[in-house]
């Protein structure tokens, strides 16, 4: 019903027309890439927030619903899995919606669905509340693999705007979202929005910074990578040696190497890299985490890193090599 009627509203203004577009060209490229792959089948499992990893059920719902028409429409070749028929088999496996699983979870809920590929996904509010990144990722069943996917930029209508505020869609780890300011308001520092999200480039790797924070095992930085070239492997390095390495430095010159890192789907402890196939244009997380040791402590909640630094190779080398390269950022805020 809240969909519906959300639907009825967004049809009178022209941001959810807009909106619409950009979703209409989100489904049509997953559409595009589903029938290259022959890989229907197609369930939509969930999207969730990147900040904080929330799950919102209202806007899921209103996404999903919409997405599921786009991709029916004009469609022959492919069946897609009704949104409740994915809530069913989710209730009946004990699973929660919004969370990321394993390559044999999925490849278990892709059965039960008889679908051979399931979409998933996140979203991002943008500038102060103006606009939401949508960025879905395809996924084979049978191996787990990320095989395609989709990034749209959308205005964030008022309407949606209400859904992502519910009580539901609460994540205390973050601030509610907010309309742009405007006037004498815009100049004002406003010490309860969000960290910018920084991106920065080396080589083929975009990388767009997504935080550092206290987590339960220590401090996590997270960054979503998209390979702007073709399909190709690339590896997240821990430490090979003392030039090959990914860091933080804080901010009383300390250097620290991560415990566990993560790349896409695989993850990896005390491990010197971590490789994953990375497809065109297609978001995936890379996080590394850094425990405590009887040397120093870590940086704490309100402190700041001179510098985050993530290290990359094409091949799994144990040392430093003319393919290998980094992507810095500096004066980090540590959160929670």
């Amino acid at each position: 019903m809240v969909t519906r009627i959300v639907f009825a509203l967004c049809l009178l203004v022209s941001p959810c027309l807009s909106q619409d577009r950009g979703l209409g060209e989100l489904a049509l490229s997953l559409t595009n890439q589903i029938k290259a792959r022959g890989k229907g089948p197609v369930a939509i499992t969930s999207f969730v927030n990147t900040r904080g990893g929330s799950y919102c059920p209202s806007f899921n719902s209103y996404l999903v619903d919409r997405l599921n028409i786009l991709l029916v429409k004009s469609n022959t070749q492919f069946d897609v899995v009704t949104r409740d028929r994915v809530e069913e088999i989710f209730k009946e496996t004990n699973l929660a919606l919004g969370k990321n699983y394993d390559a044999s979870t999925f490849a278990k809920i892709g059965h039960m669905l008889g679908a051979r590929a399931l979409i998933r996904g996140s979203y991002t509010v943008l500038q102060q509340g103006a606009t939401i990144s949508i960025a879905a990722q395809l996924l084979d069943v049978e191996s787990g693999r990320i095989v395609g996917g989709e990034v749209a930029e959308l205005p964030l209508s008022a309407d949606v705007r209400t859904l992502l505020e519910g009580e539901a869609c609460e994540d205390r780890s973050s601030s509610p979202v907010r309309a742009p300011v405007s006037g004498t308001d815009q100049a004002r520092p406003d010490t309860a929005s969000p960290q910018r999200f920084e991106t920065k480039r080396a080589g083929s790797l975009e990388l767009t910074l997504r935080g550092c924070k206290v987590d339960p095992e220590g401090l996590l930085c997270e960054a979503l990578v998209t390979n702007l070239g073709d399909e190709r492997q690339y590896c997240l390095v821990s430490r090979a040696d003392t030039t090959m390495m990914s860091r933080i430095v804080d901010d009383r010159g300390n250097v620290r190497n991560p415990s566990k890192i993560s790349l896409a789907e695989n993850s990896g402890n005390m491990i010197i890299w971590e490789c994953a196939n990375l497809p065109s244009r297609v978001p995936v997380r890379a996080t590394l985490l850094f425990r405590a040791d009887g040397n120093s402590r870590l940086p704490e909640e309100g402190s700041r890193l001179k510098l985050l630094e993530f290290g990359f190779d094409i091949l799994n080398y144990g040392s430093r090599s003319p393919t290998s390269f980094f992507v810095q950022f500096r004066d980090v805020a540590v959160t929670r």
